[in-house]
């Protein structure tokens, strides 16, 4: 018997086993390995504004589960406390977030926005946590059940009141200052000099009549604009909702669903011309990339040559301008925000004499500034870009209105979904693959954080962060089990709920590792380089594998353990590109050893050194490389030899080797690094495909088609061979017939009456496709074999094949 403890964390919420319901701590006895179901119901109500989100089961099993434990065991159900925010407006204005039920302890941003003609008073705040003052936004902080109200008051109208104007004093007219030419520079970042403006000469002012003060009409208040383009449409001009102001010197154009420039280096504007707006207005625009410069603009006309602009320059610089017929002025600058793609850049503008202008990141307010000067009026928002040559600037997913509609640019505080489907790999005995699918966000996912749970722990510990949906945890243990959960964050800081957990054991055994943790230099006395394939050396540099050399063959293979014929060699490639990889069966004394690399993202291949030359024995397509991927090679057997090529732990390419039946030797790794390229690579691992029974490769047929097999023999031959065939008449002689590269027919190249025969006269590195056909004694000609393709032999592999 067993004994086993059911309860829930906080206490007090329910819970079910095998069908009966509990609200406190439940200990049962009951038989070892005996199944029964425990379960809970979600979301749970408490007090009046409080509530409880089913979170997990201690045993990370479903909400209902069956278990059968076989020791003394605790099954903990832990809840999430939640409160409710109540969000109240009065009258004159709106506020945000709205209102919902909230994380304990979460801290919460809220923001008051102020219809026109009403001005923002303070906050009213009732629970704990909650805020009452006048800051505006104003942060609270969830510690049980908050309501918070916002007042408005209606703007003063000032009255005009007569004035006696005193006896008129002649004053002597200053001499203007002389106005410099303004130029529009059609440069990366808008700068223009801005014409001061002559004291004009004062006149005297003659005493006005007062005049009676008219009784304001009450008018209705208009409802707010909002418009959208999400440019979803055929390449070509915006189209006719779409104007360009007198500032554009070429056109803003669709191209694939974005928005581009048609000419590069000039700056090129565009507003929205089917609606009306009101003065205070806002526009804001997704960046797909970052460069000098993209933005918006408000306040925007046809005829009139002015606008606001909000603009980011690079991933730390965005700005304010104003244009004006002089050109552009510089009004704020902001350097603290990081910009990624995918970034929402806002600007609004509201008032009159003063203008108050703000620039919104993500809905963030992250630079502010007051025109007292230029005081622009009317118009409509829109977008611009300055696209420098070869950037390729591009934004999406327009929107502009009414500031009363700005509820997307004010500060979020919705959470990331949580990210699904989380698949733990181990690769070999140290490293584990993680692999899920992407978290969603009302704005932007910006990252996940990975959390891994040590054998014999009862705690997860955050181990890295990523911002792609993949990750590869390296130094652990050989045989023993992890487990792992992820969230996701967003570009305003908040967490979604964890993933399920994805559990998982590294292979048992012993096996060389290399993490290259050390200084840079030289491998080590671990590695040897194998000659004369290794024509230049592979060296550390800044805890990564690199050449010493680019352009050049590099390989190394670890003489520090003896390894079995049957072995396996990986690491994970630190960029993609022509071309970086693994070698296995590699000896000091013998120029031979089977190859695995990465070309491309969509290029992988099996080669074989031998005596001087390479020969490409199998190549893929199918799968896209990235970035910290590990390839794996894996050689078993011998007449035939199986190769096998992973990504990150998952079977993509696989040949076998009927000719050459390498024998003996070492795992290592390789790079050609093109110039420039700087290729790198990092964190390898190899050992004895013993103790990695479930990656050993499947049984792949060799590179047959129907009965015919094709062999590279050197850098200009290849021999085929067939089986006989015979009929009832007799065979005459077989005809051979070859594909050349670039060709899209085949052309006779020879016959012969056996059932062999060697072409000659091939150029090195070259792909040929051969068939055979039999002509019978009665002359008939007819098809024998299908077609078979091979790759001729190489001096050298040639980077320039991948780009």
């Amino acid at each position: 018997m067993v004994t086993v403890t059911v309860k829930t964390n906080p206490t007090g919420r329910s819970f079910s086993v095998d069908g009966t319901t509990y609200t406190a701590q439940q200990r049962f006895r009951w038989s070892s390995g005996s199944t029964h179901t425990i379960a809970t119901t979600s979301p749970q109500s408490g007090d009046p504004g409080v509530q409880y989100v089913w979170k997990k089961w201690s045993d990370q099993g479903a909400i209902s589960h069956t278990v059968s434990p076989t020791t003394n065991t605790t099954y903990t159900a832990a809840f999430t406390t939640q409160y409710f925010l109540t969000m109240t407006a009065g009258s004159g204005g709106t506020v945000t977030p709205a209102s919902g039920w909230q994380n304990a302890g979460k801290n919460v941003t809220i923001r008051a926005r102020a219809n026109r003609s009403f001005d923002f008073v303070n906050w009213t705040g009732s629970g704990t946590g909650s805020y009452t003052g006048t800051n505006n936004p104003a942060s609270i902080t969830i510690g049980g059940p908050i309501t918070e109200t916002a007042t408005f008051t209606r703007s003063p109208t000032p009255t005009p009141t007569p004035t006696p104007s005193p006896s008129p004093t002649a004053t002597a007219t200053p001499t203007a200052t002389p106005t410099p030419t303004a130029t529009a520079t059609p440069s990366s970042t808008p700068t223009a000099t801005p014409t001061p403006t002559a004291t004009p000469t004062v006149t005297p002012t003659v005493t006005p009549t007062a005049t009676p003060t008219a009784t304001p009409t009450a008018t209705a208040t208009p409802t707010p604009l909002v418009v959208t383009d999400d440019f979803n449409r055929a390449d070509g001009p915006l189209g006719p909702n779409w104007t360009k102001p007198p500032a554009s010197e070429n056109n803003l154009v669709i191209v694939n669903d974005e928005v581009g420039v048609d000419v590069e280096n000039s700056h090129n504007y565009a507003f929205w011309s089917a609606d009306s707006f009101s003065e205070d207005q806002y526009s804001q625009v997704t960046m797909v990339n970052i460069g000098n410069f993209s933005g918006v603009i408000v306040r925007a006309k046809a005829g009139v040559d002015e606008f606001y602009l909000g603009l980011v320059s690079s991933d730390h610089t965005y700005n304010i301008y104003v244009r004006t017929a002089s050109g552009y002025t510089d009004l704020a600058d902001g350097f603290t925000e990081t910009w990624s793609p995918g970034d929402i850049v806002g600007l609004e503008a509201s008032g009159s004499g003063p203008v108050n202008l703000t620039l919104l990141k993500n809905g963030i307010p992250v630079l502010t500034y007051t025109d007292s000067t230029y005081n622009i009026t009317g118009g409509s928002p829109g977008i611009g870009i300055f696209s420098p040559s070869g950037s390729n600037l591009r934004v999406d997913n327009w929107e502009g209105g009414d500031l009363g509609m700005l509820g997307v640019l004010l500060p979020e505080t919705q959470e990331p979904s949580a990210p699904g489907n989380l698949v733990a790999t181990a690769i070999g005995v140290s490293q584990v693959h993680l692999s899920w699918t992407a978290s969603t966000d009302n704005v932007r996912i910006t990252g996940y954080l990975l959390e891994r749970q040590d054998p014999g722990s009862a705690n997860f510990v955050q181990v890295g962060t990523t911002t792609g949906t993949s990750y590869n945890d390296t130094n652990l243990d050989a045989g023993s089990a992890y487990s792992y959960r992820l969230r996701a964050t967003d570009a305003a800081q908040n967490l979604s709920d964890y993933s399920a957990v994805a559990s998982v054991t590294t292979q048992a055994g012993v096996a060389a590792t290399d993490g290259f943790n050390r200084a840079d230099g030289d491998l080590g006395s671990n590695w040897a380089k194998p000659v004369p394939a290794s024509e230049q050396t592979l060296v550390i540099v800044n805890n990564q594998v690199t050449p010493d050399i680019e352009g050049a063959h590099c390989d190394a293979y670890w003489i520090g353990n003896t390894f079995s014929q049957d072995q396996y060699s990986q690491v994970r490639i630190r960029n993609v590109g022509p071309w970086s990889g693994v070698i296995a069966r590699a000896q000091a004394s013998v120029d031979r050893f089977y190859m695995a690399f990465v070309f491309g993202p969509n290029d992988y291949r099996l080669y074989l050194r031998k005596d001087g030359l390479y020969y490409d024995l199998s190549d893929g397509n199918t799968e896209t490389w990235v970035a910290g991927d590990i390839i794996r090679l894996e050689a078993s057997g011998l007449n035939p030899v199986q190769l096998t090529l992973f990504r990150n732990g998952n079977p993509v390419l696989t040949y076998t080797d009927t000719t050459k039946n390498l024998v003996g030797g070492s795992p290592g790794i390789e790079i050609y690094s093109p110039p420039t390229d700087h290729l790198a690579i990092d964190d390898w691992e190899a050992g004895n495909l013993g103790m990695l029974g479930i990656l050993l490769p499947e049984t792949q047929e060799p590179r047959v088609r129907g009965n015919l097999v094709v062999t590279a023999l050197g850098v200009s031959q290849v021999k085929l061979s067939w089986t006989a065939l015979t009929d009832n008449v007799g065979v005459k002689k077989y005809e051979v017939q070859r594909q050349d590269p670039g060709s899209t027919s085949f052309a006779h190249v020879g016959t012969t009456t056996g059932t062999s025969y060697t072409d000659t006269g091939l150029a090195a590195g070259s792909n040929y496709s051969y068939r055979v056909l039999v002509r019978d004694a009665k002359g008939s000609l007819k098809e024998y074999s299908g077609v078979a393709s091979v790759t001729t032999a190489s001096p050298t592999i040639n980077p320039r094949t991948a780009r």
